[in-house]
């Protein structure tokens, strides 16, 4: 191939993957996602931070202190055990919405208005209210928000800069239609609250979470967000646009997100890689003093009845719980996972350039050496992207520029065997014309020696094309009588007398019947002409094996009859070779209807009564079927070349 198509090639295939990079159908996307989910599982992960813990409603718990949901006089000694262990914020990711059913019930002059029904409700929403405590809530979407007015949220005070040209940041997130939430009071005692919502990919997989939403005009937070603004006592954040993403200031903190507000989750290992502690044992006063010393606690349960359980790229059953307690660690640890604003830049120029670079190897090597290039790049593109997220906690998608690499090396595989193959075609087709050359040449030979030996050879090429076409479709003969070999028994077909050359001119030449010498002379042209071809192939002027193997059954075959009585080997039936039996009946029907010196020409009608006559004796019986159906077009090609 040319070096300029090489390049067309390879380019052309990184042109085919940029097209996909912006459209993105979903084979494409999830292609991406599982690159992501191996770079996760095959890179470091970051400790933790030691500042964030979970405290589980587990079946130890439940098995000490009874059945879930416990009395809330129990939950809020709960609040106030982890507060007196250090903890510094308690986040519930549990919605309270319900009033308590096991507390005893206030008087019936007790204000029901605010949300408390039973003294233990209120006794927790003392405790919530005595230090940073965060509540949780569920945002619902395509649901009527009728409990949305009972709800006590706390919106995020956020300030959003926008980008010239660009919608506001809050237009990008999920709004939200409805809300399920935790009850009134205990969201109003709770120094802030977040919501639960996680969100999924395509293939069920949770790898991203979004952290703020947009309901009835004002941006909320999720339960991380909010538990780690209490923990830096942040008032407010920034919000600002770039391009298809969005970020986030929170403390002096830069923190990156997708175009829909949602974070890429950091994890630190499959699930309960974070600190565990069972309720009970805080309850029973089990752990020493500070345990929990300057700690967002995430309450939850992880009994079965109790938890949920989400599928992640590390873990099939990661426990929900963890997802909220992930993000605050990589909120606080300042490892979040970024998509750079010139992410769509780094594909471009990489996917074009591993299509480049394969085709360069390609010029410089052959497709080996693209083969090579393609492994290598795929090679470097997969370890730049591992280094990215391990140092630089930055995803930079391998998919693009390896698939560009694989594509381009595939294109190129399939373009050097089309060349290839167009190649041997037009080899083949100079050989053919180069055989077609050397039998017209000694066709003419032959017609300078003898006229009508030379028409003649040109006239059966004509009827073996026609009476081999037709005898293929016959199964008997369909496997041996192929295209390409009725071709080059056509091409063949005048050189079956070129032994003639080597009859003396007295027998070759003479007017009348041959004497039994002579005649026994005349006989000798097919050994002749076979040997002719003989010393051709022990030249190596013919190294085509079948073209040497059709010329010679041409030559020596094509006077043996089916029933074993011609010459020169006596040969009866199937032993005669097809092409011997094909060019018998031709051969004998052009001696027929050609004038000779000492006859004048038969018709044609005639000369088939011959053949027909000698169905099954001198000629091959299906053989003659097939003469007699082309017939017509046998008598029109006479007709035309006898002219």
């Amino acid at each position: 191939m040319k070096r300029v198509h090489v390049l067309l090639c390879g380019l052309g295939a990184a042109a085919v993957v940029v097209v996909l990079s912006i459209v993105r159908p979903g084979p494409v996307t999830q292609l991406d996602l599982s690159a992501y989910d191996a770079l996760l599982r095959r890179t470091a992960r970051p400790p933790t931070t030691g500042r964030v813990s979970i405290v589980a409603v587990d079946e130890k718990s439940i098995a000490a202190i009874g059945q879930w949901p416990w009395r809330r006089d129990v939950v809020a000694r709960l609040v106030e055990r982890l507060r007196d262990l250090g903890a510094a914020v308690v986040a519930f990711s549990i919605v309270l919405s319900e009033p308590d059913r096991l507390g005893t019930p206030q008087p019936p002059t007790s204000r029901r208005s605010e949300g408390i029904d039973t003294t233990t409700d209120a006794t927790l929403a003392g405790a919530l209210g005595r230090g940073r405590a965060v509540t949780s809530y569920a945002f619902t979407f395509n649901a009527p928000d009728d409990g949305a007015a009972r709800c006590d949220l706390h919106p995020l005070n956020a300030v959003q800069v926008e980008a010239p040209g660009h919608a506001p940041p809050a237009q990008r997130l999920y709004q939200p239609s409805g809300v399920v939430c935790s009850l009134s009071a205990f969201n109003r005692a709770a120094a802030s609250s977040g919501f639960l919502n996680v969100s999924r990919d395509g293939d069920g997989i949770v790898r991203r979470v979004p952290v703020l939403m947009e309901f009835r005009g004002e941006l909320y937070p999720s339960l991380a967000l909010a538990a780690v603004q209490q923990i830096r006592g942040a008032q407010s954040v920034t919000m600002s646009a770039t391009n298809d993403h969005l970020t986030l200031s929170l403390a002096g903190q830069t923190i990156p997100l997708d175009e829909h507000g949602r974070l890429l989750l950091r994890f630190r290992g499959e699930g309960r890689t974070i600190r565990y502690v069972g309720a009970s044992d805080v309850l029973e006063g089990q752990l020493p003093a500070g345990s929990f010393a300057d700690q967002i606690v995430f309450i939850g349960g992880t009994a079965l009845g109790v938890s949920d359980e989400v599928p992640t790229p590390l873990d099939p059953s990661y426990p929900g719980l963890e997802v909220h307690a992930t993000v605050a660690e990589s909120l606080l640890g300042r490892d979040v996972i970024a998509l750079p604003a010139y992410t769509g830049a780094y594909e471009l120029g990489t996917a074009l350039a591993a299509g480049l670079a394969v085709a360069l190897f390609t010029i410089a090597g052959g497709l080996s050496w693209g083969g090579v290039g393609a492994a290598i790049g795929c090679v470097l593109i997969w370890r730049l992207a591992s280094w990215a997220l391990e140092t630089r906690n930055t995803f930079l998608s391998p998919v693009f520029p390896m698939l560009s690499a694989t594509m381009s090396f595939a294109v190129l595989t399939v373009a050097k065997i089309v060349h290839e193959r167009q190649r041997a075609e037009i080899e083949k087709r100079r050989r053919q014309q180069a055989y077609r050359f050397i039998v017209q040449s000694l066709t003419s030979l032959t017609e300078a020696r003898d006229a009508d030996t030379g028409r003649h050879a040109r006239r059966t090429q004509g009827y073996t094309r026609l009476v081999a076409s037709l005898l293929a479709k016959s199964p008997r003969f369909r496997a041996t009588l192929t295209r390409e070999t009725i071709e080059l028994m056509a091409i063949l077909a005048p050189v079956h007398d070129i032994g003639k050359v080597g009859i003396p001119d007295a027998v070759l030449y003479k007017p009348g019947p041959l004497t039994p010498d002579e005649f026994a002379r005349m006989r000798t042209h097919p050994l002749l002409g076979y040997n002719t071809i003989v010393n051709a192939q022990a030249l190596s002027l013919i190294e085509d094996e079948e073209i040497v193997r059709l010329a010679k059954d041409l030559v020596f075959t094509h006077h043996e009859w089916w029933d074993g009585h011609g010459y020169p080997q006596g040969l009866a039936g199937d032993e005669i070779p097809v092409a011997g039996r094909i060019l018998a009946v031709v051969d004998v029907y052009d001696a027929l209807v050609a004038a000779r010196p000492y006859r004048g020409p038969m018709p044609h009608a005639q000369a088939v009564g011959i053949i027909r006559a000698q169905r099954g004796t001198h000629f091959d019986p299906e053989v003659v079927d097939a003469f007699v159906a082309a017939e017509h077009d046998i008598e029109a090609l006479s007709k035309m070349l006898t002219s």
